[in-house]
């Protein structure tokens, strides 16, 4: 596993519901080089792929800060490594239309 939230991340979580993220804070604990990391739900992307996505102009998608960190199991296995930049990967809210399409929310 990658990792995980970090102690300052910001979570409401209310029964019945799904989890609201206010400000991420991703903690890295084994990190293998992957440009895309997921901690439900929430995923994150070094900005090198931010800016190809946003290249690409995409629908659907949003960039966004995210605060990240490196526990003390990564220091000790992996402190060699230098980790780039990452950005918040926010997915938008797909909807059913009338005609049993998915649509991305317009940019």
């Amino acid at each position: 596993m990658a990792g995980g939230f970090g102690k300052n991340a910001r979570i409401t979580h209310r029964p019945g519901a799904r989890l609201i993220v206010e400000h991420l804070h991703y903690q890295l604990d084994g990190w293998l080089g992957d440009e895309l990391l997921e901690s439900t739900p929430c995923f994150i992307v070094t900005s090198a792929l931010a800016r190809e996505l946003d290249s690409a102009r995409l629908t659907g998608i949003l960039i966004d800060d995210v605060e990240v960190s490196v526990s003390a199991q990564f220091k000790a296995l992996r402190g060699d490594l230098t980790v780039p930049e990452f950005r918040w990967l926010k997915i938008q809210p797909f909807r059913i239309t009338a005609h049993s399409r998915r649509r991305a929310s317009k940019r």
